[in-house]
């Protein structure tokens, strides 16, 4: 068994062992991978052997798993993207390679109008070429699209009769399916025009209720949070790359001393940046659900008639009669642009006056300015992997100690954790569960 790997240099006597790389074959039809070993030239060593044959094995696995799956993107999908019920004006979208045909057919000309153009079109059914509406149409062509496939919109009167006869005619169209909630933005995520963070921040604007909330979600949603993750994996990437160069290399003299004091101080930086961003009293969290209080105080003084004063509306039962509320009655409420669940119960202490500015000001300190400062952390999933990263920032200070090639793995561990944020790495156990909440036409 050779001796573990240390940072001191391997004795250049000892007999070398053999070195296995990778080499990359297509088979028969381009239809998968095959990966074959072969000796290498010159000196190396067999954990050098199996570091390769890992990335390779790694590499060749997110390939399989980014491939694109025909069944899953083969369909178009169409659905209402406005609000249901009676307005102005109602819109329907597609996606899908049958995005064109659609639009063709309903509007019965064979030409498109211009690329991101609104244009007056007759919509018909294409089945019995009878007129349903008279409305604006705007052909979205692949990948300049939101989804990054060929879209179109059909912006229509929004009563319900003219929307159900555009989503039925739809429907008749060869190819064509309803989407699916969610499904708009997964095939967004599938195609890399946002990562799971912008898309999580996009179902937040779709639900924030506060100016607050609005905030934090447009900033998730343009992609600082995802931002900010990405540069710690680049870090990541290039601290593992030196750290693999070092035990590759160091032994032929191409590789300085100097390089792991690097890669140390790199990580201790980040595992301390990463600390803190998990430390920031979960105020991107409270921002998004919304800080809950109590009304609490002696029975029969006032607490319900507070909560419905606040509220602006008979939430709870008032009377002179003491020990009236017996449930917990909540409330939401929008104090100052701040989420607010005020909850009136049948409390044992008095509650602080005035509740108004108090709420604002303890809303500030919990949730604090959504456009201050790094983008906070908005989802409990995050934290789970910023702290397993953390976790194997702080178990590589340990095995770098005693074996470099342990150290690198810690160092692939806190990446993929980073990875999984995203959506970069292992994404699949959790697009179910994000796009599951988003409305059927996003």
């Amino acid at each position: 068994m050779a001796a573990p790997l240390t940072n001191q240099k391997r004795d250049r006597r000892t007999k070398p062992a053999p070195r296995w790389c990778t080499d990359q074959s297509t088979r028969a039809g381009g239809r998968g991978e095959a990966l074959a070993l072969r000796p290498p030239r010159g000196v190396g060593g067999a954990r050098r052997g199996l570091m390769a044959l890992r990335r390779a094995l790694s590499a060749a696995g997110r390939r399989w798993a980014q491939r694109p799956c025909s069944a899953a993107w083969g369909d178009t999908i169409f659905a209402l993207s406005s609000g249901h019920g009676r307005c102005g004006v109602a819109v329907i979208r597609t996606s899908g390679p049958g995005s064109r045909g659609a639009l063709q057919s309903l509007t019965g000309r064979p030409e498109l109008p211009p690329p991101r153009v609104l244009a007056l079109r007759r919509i018909r059914d294409p089945a019995t070429a009878e007129p349903l509406d008279r409305g604006l149409v705007v052909w979205f062509p692949g990948p300049q699209s939101f989804t990054g496939e060929d879209c179109a919109e059909l912006h229509v009167h929004g009563g319900p009769a003219v929307v159900s006869g555009v989503l039925r005619a739809l429907g008749c169209l060869p190819g064509l399916r309803p989407a699916e909630p969610g499904e708009f933005t997964r095939r967004a995520f599938r195609r890399g025009k946002l990562d799971l963070t912008a898309a999580e921040g996009l179902g937040d604007l779709i639900r924030a209720e506060t100016e607050a909330q609005r905030r934090q979600a447009l900033r998730q949603m343009e992609g600082e949070l995802g931002q900010l993750y990405q540069r710690w994996s680049e870090t990541l990437t290039q601290a593992l790359a030196h750290l693999e160069a070092y035990i590759d290399f160091s032994e032929d003299d191409n590789v300085e001393e100097e390089v792991l004091s690097q890669v140390d101080a790199t990580v201790r930086a980040l595992e301390q940046e990463i600390g803190a961003h998990l430390r920031d009293g979960r105020r991107g969290e409270l921002l998004r659900g919304g800080v809950r209080a109590v009304i609490a105080g002696p029975p029969n003084v006032g607490k319900s008639s507070l909560l419905n004063l606040l509220c602006q509306r008979p939430a709870a039962i008032v009377s002179p009669v003491a020990g009236t509320t017996r449930d917990v009655v909540e409330v939401a409420l929008n104090v100052g642009g701040y989420p607010l669940v005020l909850s009136d119960t049948a409390g044992l202490r008095d509650a602080t006056d005035p509740v108004e500015q108090e709420g604002v000001s303890r809303a500030r300190d919990r949730c604090g300015d959504p456009l201050a400062g790094s983008p906070s952390l908005t989802q409990s999933r995050h934290g789970l992997h910023l702290g397993d990263c953390v976790a194997a920032l702080a178990r590589y200070g340990r095995e770098r100690r005693r074996d470099l090639g342990l150290a690198a793995e810690q160092l692939r561990l806190a990446r993929r954790h980073l990875g999984r944020i995203t959506g970069h790495v292992g994404a699949e156990d959790v697009l179910d569960i994000i796009f599951r909440d988003f409305c059927v036409g996003k």
